[in-house]
């Protein structure tokens, strides 16, 4: 149970071959296919207020383990709601301007200033979280330097990013945003398979 409970954590502080695909990186030049890619990710950037229900797969070495993800975004707020396979909430994650705060069911409450320091007060190790809030709606975080490919109907297909590798495998339409449904996230020995159910925006 501690490694399902630590495992689900770990994505909800944080979440096939490729043809004919371009390859841009953070210092794009100017093109009418660049231009367009840039108007789709400041379009995408403006989708603040959200809510996404996803299901989610971790595997790390030989061991895996899986469960629901429900994330309410608001501007740089979010509240992460972690749940089991079988829809028992097991913890919830809390981001206000000042502090991310995680709630473990039958454990103590810990608060720290960012999602990477919590996770490394609770687990003893840290990722890129803050990354995850730009990767599960198909964009890079412009704060770090990324490689991008695209496929050849000018889906962005991949991104490399601070160590990991991002692979959108589906998309969906919501609202006139074309938005990630299906999203792959490897690292060395991890692997996080995300499949996007359901996305809301909110006022």
């Amino acid at each position: 149970m501690q490694f399902v409970i630590k495992h689900i954590l770990f994505y909800g502080l944080i979440l096939s071959s490729l043809n004919a695909c371009s390859f841009f990186s953070s210092n794009l030049a100017v093109t009418p296919q660049n231009e367009t890619w840039l108007s789709k990710r400041n379009k995408i950037e403006s989708l603040t207020h959200f809510r996404s229900i996803a299901k989610f797969k971790i595997q790390y070495d030989d061991e895996q383990t899986s469960g629901l993800m429900n994330w309410v975004n608001k501007g740089d707020n979010y509240s992460i709601f972690i749940s089991g396979p079988i829809g028992k909430i097991l913890a919830k994650i809390i981001k206000t301007e000042q502090l991310v705060t995680l709630n473990v069911i039958d454990e103590s409450e810990v608060s720290a200033p960012t999602a990477e320091e919590l996770l490394e007060k609770s687990l003893g190790w840290s990722l890129p979280i803050s990354g995850l809030v730009y990767w599960i709606k198909g964009i890079p975080d412009a704060n770090f330097d990324y490689t991008l490919e695209f496929n050849k109907n000018g889906y962005l297909n991949f991104i490399s990013q601070q160590g990991w590798e991002i692979k959108f495998l589906a998309y969906s339409n919501h609202e006139n945003y074309q938005l990630p449904r299906k999203i792959v996230l490897s690292q060395e020995n991890i692997t996080i398979t995300i499949i996007i159910k359901s996305w809301d925006s909110l006022s």
